[in-house]
């Protein structure tokens, strides 16, 4: 029910006031994303041939956020939203994956927690790309649930297991 609770809050804070554009209408130079030349703030939607949200990003000044994959299935509920354009797009209730730089979750198709990872940036010499990778903690679930392993990373580097888990 938490999650379903942080999922609805999330896609209601996204939905007020944010601009909506096709991921295919924005232009990238040197990890910049824009929209019509400015730097953009809001979210792009990669569409499936239903017109449903497969992928959605968001941006501050230019730059990706977060990203979020969702499960499409028919037995999902959908929320409406329109883009700048004026189309209809629909959005799944479910994600099946979300990363931003301070965590990634994956989800299994009812909505509970397969994976919940810590994440940092990683130190990099090209100023302009920002690598995200594990940094922490990253916890493994079974479908009932129960963690079944737990990994510990440093800037993306493995240094510690405890317990059962997969190999991904």
């Amino acid at each position: 029910m938490k999650k379903f609770i942080l999922l609805s809050l999330s896609l209601l804070i996204l939905s007020c006031g944010q601009k909506y554009v096709e991921q295919s209408n924005l232009e990238v130079s040197e990890g910049i994303h824009t929209l019509y030349g400015e730097k953009f703030d809001g979210v792009s939607v990669r569409l499936d041939r239903k017109n449903r949200v497969s992928l959605l990003r968001t941006y501050e000044d230019g730059y990706i956020m977060s990203r979020e994959q969702y499960y499409n299935h028919h037995e999902v509920d959908f929320k409406w939203v329109e883009l700048d354009n004026g189309k209809n797009i629909k959005i799944s209730n479910i994600k099946s994956y979300y990363k931003d730089f301070e965590i990634s979750y994956q989800y299994y198709s009812d909505g509970s927690y397969r994976i919940i990872s810590e994440n940092g940036i990683h130190p990099s010499e090209d100023p302009i790309m920002i690598n995200v990778v594990r940094n922490g903690k990253t916890e493994y679930f079974d479908l009932e649930g129960k963690l079944t392993g737990t990994e510990y990373y440093k800037y993306g580097e493995l240094y510690k297991t405890d317990g059962y888990s997969p190999d991904m």
